[in-house]
């Protein structure tokens, strides 16, 4: 599905949005929500689902998506965003699909198995005298800056053992999610994997994954953390538009950062990490720690793990 700026369903869209007052924050849900009180029309039970998928109630969501489809007008977005928040095949997306089109997503919870989990945290113990700060840009001009990242990671071959432990895992849900992206899969890709994270205060601001200098298709990110979980924050928001720095009234989709979840997106999607909060005191498994990398384009023509790439 490809909706573009001057589409005239964007256009129509966009001006229900305007009409109702659908920014998404509790003030405009708490409004929409009073209206539906009155009347349930498909403009109201739209701009309330956005709200919810704001929220990261995507359940509750898909069951507003579904009901605002009976309008005509509606029903093809609202098909389209039922089916991204249950996790439902899509179409295929284009990549110059631009300004309205919500990323779809993977999400699975309970991801690892109590052993695999251990590996991985032992290994991120292990690993963690060795971390970095966090960069941004490209592998060959990357740079640090606090005020867009804050973060701390470590990559490359110091990650062995992680990717011999559990890449089949991973590498299995990045073909399925291929597929329920409508992408058809090619040959010549490769895994890169790396631990982030994210402490007190720590961030990502508005970006993308895909780029000059970044082949990237696939997006992944696995949360861990030791339980109970100790900080708050951190949600993953996947920004309804490829281009780095574009919002769209706000919309996203907010996504919790649960211990033994794997998320999946296309990397073109613009995509920030709110701001964690937590005790500084805490050890560095208390924070919001993800296993992350990318399926990429490369030269092999095989699924291979990438063994050198410090992203």
């Amino acid at each position: 599905m490809q909706i573009t700026q001057d589409d005239p369903e964007t256009k129509r869209l966009s001006e229900i949005l305007r009409k109702h007052g659908v920014a998404i924050n509790a003030q405009k849900k708490a409004q929409i929500e009073n209206k539906l009180r009155s009347g349930r029309t498909p403009e109201l039970l739209f701009g309330f689902a956005e709200c919810l998928r704001a929220e990261g109630a995507l359940s509750r969501a898909a069951e507003y998506y579904d009901e605002a489809s009976a309008s005509p007008e509606l029903e093809q977005r609202c098909k389209y965003l039922e089916a991204v928040c249950l996790q439902k095949k899509t179409g295929a997306i284009s990549g110059g699909s631009g300004l309205f089109t919500p990323a779809p997503f993977s999400m699975r919870d309970g991801f690892l198995d109590i052993s695999a989990q251990r590996m991985l945290q032992a290994q991120f113990t292990q690993l963690e005298e060795k971390m970095i700060p966090a960069k941004v840009g490209s592998r060959k001009k990357g740079h640090i800056n606090q005020s867009t990242r804050s973060a701390w990671t470590v990559s490359g071959p110091a990650m062995k053992p992680v990717r011999k432990a559990i890449v089949g895992d991973i590498e299995k849900a990045l073909m399925e999610a291929l597929t329920l992206f409508g992408y058809e899969s090619e040959a010549g890709l490769h895994i890169t994997m790396n631990f982030t994270s994210y402490h007190d205060r720590g961030f990502y601001g508005q970006h993308t994954d895909a780029g000059e200098g970044h082949p990237r298709i696939l997006s992944y990110i696995y949360y861990f953390h030791e339980m109970p979980k100790k900080f708050s924050g951190g949600e993953l928001e996947l920004f309804d538009t490829s281009f780095p720095k574009e919002e769209i009234n706000g919309q996203a989709t907010l996504i919790a950062p649960v211990n033994n979840r794997l998320v999946i997106f296309p990397s073109q999607f613009s995509h920030q990490v709110k701001p964690v909060s937590m005790d500084q005191s805490l050890p560095w498994l208390s924070a919001r720690n993800t296993l992350n990398g990318w399926l990429e384009f490369a030269p092999e023509r095989r699924i291979n793990v990438d063994r050198s790439a410090t992203e």
